[in-house]
């Protein structure tokens, strides 16, 4: 995964490029999210996943599951 800025970051898994971004402007304890470049691809993970996260380690442990889980 690499860093584009704090709080910014990109990567790719079989193909499937994602992001993980830490969102301070969310209320709560959950801001980290996962979003992937594939439109369709994230629309059918996030139709039964949670896109929210405590930590970006969390958040990139989740999109390797579903990128193993959706692809």
């Amino acid at each position: 995964m690499k860093r584009i800025e704090k709080g910014y970051y990109k990567g790719e898994i079989e193909g499937k490029v994602f992001y993980i971004i830490y969102n301070d402007d969310l209320e709560g304890e959950l801001l980290w999210s996962i979003h992937f470049e594939d439109d369709q691809f994230e629309e059918k993970v996030l139709a039964e996943e949670d896109q929210l996260w405590y930590t970006k380690r969390e958040a990139m442990e989740m999109t390797e599951l579903f990128i193993q889980r959706y692809a």
